[in-house]
């Protein structure tokens, strides 16, 4: 084991057998690994902390092009940018996205067309749904033939190619075609009566 300088940097170094370990026997204390903080002064970056019995990063970590994080003892999530695109990959179960925090909602963003980014659609924890804003369309089929939308006014259900279908299966049960009643309500304007 060395510790030297050689007048230009300093070294920890092991070079005989065995593993190298850097550890704090104090009760609730951490080890703390600082260096400059870009202003003349020095800022801890990683700190495990022995009271907490967790790492704290204090600055944002950088992982090169396709050099992944893996977490599970068999590396089974993985996250990681190939130069061009971003993959977050499950490679055992299930991945599942979860906000714990009462009435809050996973939003999904992209690219809007101009420049910016806009929400496509989110998932409304406070009213238990999927919520697609205003001219947002969702399709369905490899070609987006079938499209639902809303763009503020008025909704549009469309099939671009083969039947539309709109089918009950069960038994005894109906399709009810409603609309305005004209006095502030529905009314049933024909069925089709199983």
């Amino acid at each position: 084991l060395q510790l030297y300088h050689d007048g230009s940097n300093s070294y920890i170094q092991q070079s005989g057998t065995g593993d190298l370990y850097i550890q704090n026997g104090v009760n609730d204390k951490d080890i703390i690994l600082r260096s400059d903080d870009g202003s003349g002064g020095q800022t801890a970056y990683i700190t495990l902390d022995g009271s907490g019995s967790i790492t704290k990063f204090d600055k944002i970590t950088q992982h090169a092009d396709n050099i992944a994080a893996k977490f599970g003892y068999g590396n089974d999530l993985v996250i990681y940018h190939d130069g061009t695109n971003n993959h977050i990959t499950a490679d055992n179960g299930d991945l599942t996205f979860t906000v714990n925090e009462d009435d809050h909602d996973i939003i999904f963003k992209s690219d809007d067309g101009s420049g910016g980014t806009t929400e496509y659609f989110r998932v409304d924890g406070s009213h238990k749904r999927v919520v697609f804003p205003n001219d947002v369309q969702a399709t369905f089929g490899s070609s987006s033939r079938l499209s639902i939308k809303h763009d503020g006014t008025d909704a549009t259900i469309m099939e671009t190619n083969g039947d539309l279908k709109i089918i009950n299966t069960a038994d005894d049960k109906d399709i009810i075609f409603q609309s305005d009643n004209g006095s502030g309500g529905t009314a049933t304007y024909f069925f089709l009566d199983g």
